[in-house]
C-alpha cells in the first residue's frame, strides 16, 4: 500500500532520508497480512472471507490510529517489538486456515482455524488500543506536571516578590529556559524518524518528570518559612529549585544532541549546507519563537530580509527558503525567488514597510 505521508516530502530531501522520516509500519503490516488473505482466501465461503478481512482492516485502522498518535507523542518502538511477535502469530494462523480449505479438512478443524486467525487479528486490535491509551496517558500526565510546575512558579513568585526578588528573578529565568529546552526537545522529535523521535519524547518526559517531583514541595516550604521569617532559607529554597531547572535545561540539551546526533536527518541535512542555509536555519527559529511558536510567509519575509542585510544575494537567500522551508508554497521556488527578491530589493532601498506588506500579500 502506498505511504501516504510520502506525497507531503519536498523533493529536495534526500531519498533515505524521506524514507526514514515517512515509514508508516502499519501499511507494511498490513500490506502482508493482505498478501496472506488474497492467498488463503481462494476456496473459502464469502461470509468466512469477509469476517477475516473486516478484522484484518479493522487491525489496520487501530494500528494507524496508534502511529498518529505517536506522531504527536513519540514513538513507542517497544509496542510495535511486542506487535512484531503477534504479527507473526496472525500470519501462520491466516495460512493455516487457508490450508484447512484447500486440503479440504472437515468443517470444525475449519472453523477452528479461522476462529483463530480472527481472534488472533482482534486481539492485537485490542493491544494498539490499549497502547494508545497509554501514550496518551503519559503525555497528558507530562503536561499536567508541567502545569503544576507553572502554578508552582508563579506561588513562589508572590510569596517571595518582596522578600528575595532577585532571586526569585534567577529562579524564574532558569525555569523558562527549562521549559523552552522541553519544548524545543518535543518540537525537533515531531520531525525525526520514528527511533529518533522515540528517543527525544523519551528524553523530554524524563527530564520534566524528575523536574517536577525536585521542586513540587517548594511553595510549603516556603511558606512554612514565612511564617518563621526565615528569609535566608527562602533564598536557599529558591536558588535549589533554581539549580535544579538550570541543571534539568543542560541535561535536557546535552541528551537532546547526542540522540540527534544519531539522526540521519541530521547527518544528510548538515554534510552540505552552504553558509547561507546555515545562518537561515539560525535565523528562522528564533523568528518563529517570536511569533508565538507559528511559521508562516510572515517569519520567511522577515528572516530572509536578515539574509538580505547581511549580503547575501537573491539566489543563495532563495535556496535556502527552498530548500528548509516547510511551507506548501515554497516548494516549486516561485514563492521563494519572489520572497529573495522583495527581500533584497528592501534592503537596498531600505524599506522594511514594504517588506512587512509584501508578506501579507504572500499569505
Amino acid at each position: 500500500m502506498a505511504n501516504e505521508q510520502e506525497k507531503n516530502i519536498t523533493p529536495e530531501q534526500t531519498a533515505e532520508a524521506a524514507a526514514l522520516q515517512a515509514g508508516d509500519f502499519s501499511d507494511e503490516y498490513f500490506n502482508e497480512i493482505a498478501q496472506s488473505l488474497v492467498y488463503a482466501e481462494p476456496p473459502m465461503a464469502e461470509e468466512t472471507r469477509a469476517e477475516l478481512w473486516k478484522n484484518a482492516r479493522s487491525l489496520h485502522a487501530d494500528m494507524k490510529a496508534f502511529e498518529q498518535v505517536e506522531k504527536e507523542n513519540g514513538a513507542d518502538m517497544d509496542a510495535w517489538d511486542e506487535y512484531a511477535k503477534r504479527h507473526g502469530k496472525i500470519i501462520k494462523n491466516i495460512e493455516t486456515a487457508g490450508e484447512a480449505y484447500s486440503v479440504d479438512k472437515g468443517t470444525a478443524e475449519r472453523k477452528e482455524a479461522v476462529g483463530h486467525a480472527n481472534t488472533a487479528m482482534q486481539e492485537s486490535s485490542e493491544f494498539f488500543r490499549r497502547q494508545q491509551e497509554e501514550l496518551l496517558r503519559r503525555e497528558r500526565e507530562q503536561q499536567e506536571q508541567i502545569a503544576a510546575m507553572r502554578r508552582e512558579l508563579e506561588e513562589l513568585r508572590k510569596a517571595t516578590q518582596q522578600i528575595t526578588p532577585q532571586t526569585m528573578a534567577q529562579c524564574f529565568a532558569a525555569a523558562v529556559q527549562f521549559l523552552e529546552e522541553a519544548d524545543k526537545t518535543r518540537r525537533e522529535a515531531r520531525i525525526q524518524p520514528r527511533i529518533i523521535a522515540g528517543e527525544l519524547f523519551s528524553e523530554a518526559r524524563k527530564e520534566v518528570r524528575e523536574a517536577y517531583y525536585s521542586v513540587r514541595n517548594a511553595p510549603s516550604r516556603i511558606k512554612g518559612y514565612l511564617r518563621q521569617k526565615a528569609d535566608k532559607a527562602i533564598d536557599g529554597v529558591l536558588q535549589n529549585v533554581a539549580d535544579v531547572f538550570d541543571k534539568g535545561a543542560k541535561s535536557l540539551a546535552a541528551r537532546r544532541d547526542t540522540v540527534m546526533a544519531k539522526s540521519p536527518l541530521r547527518k544528510k541535512g548538515t554534510e552540505k549546507r552552504t553558509l547561507v542555509e546555515n545562518v537561515y536555519l539560525e535565523i528562522i527559529e528564533q523568528e518563529v519563537k517570536n511569533n508565538h511558536g507559528t511559521r508562516n510567509a510572515v517569519t520567511e519575509m522577515r528572516a530572509a530580509g536578515k539574509l538580505a542585510s547581511a549580503g547575501f544575494n537573491e539566489k543563495e537567500i532563495s535556496l535556502a527558503l527552498k530548500r528548509h522551508s516547510p511551507l506548501e508554497k515554497m516548494k516549486d521556488g516561485t514563492l521563494a525567488t519572489e520572497i529573495a527578491q522583495t527581500a533584497k530589493r528592501n534592503a537596498q532601498e531600505g524599506q522594511p514597510a514594504k517588506a512587512a506588506r509584501k508578506t501579507d500579500a504572500a499569505r
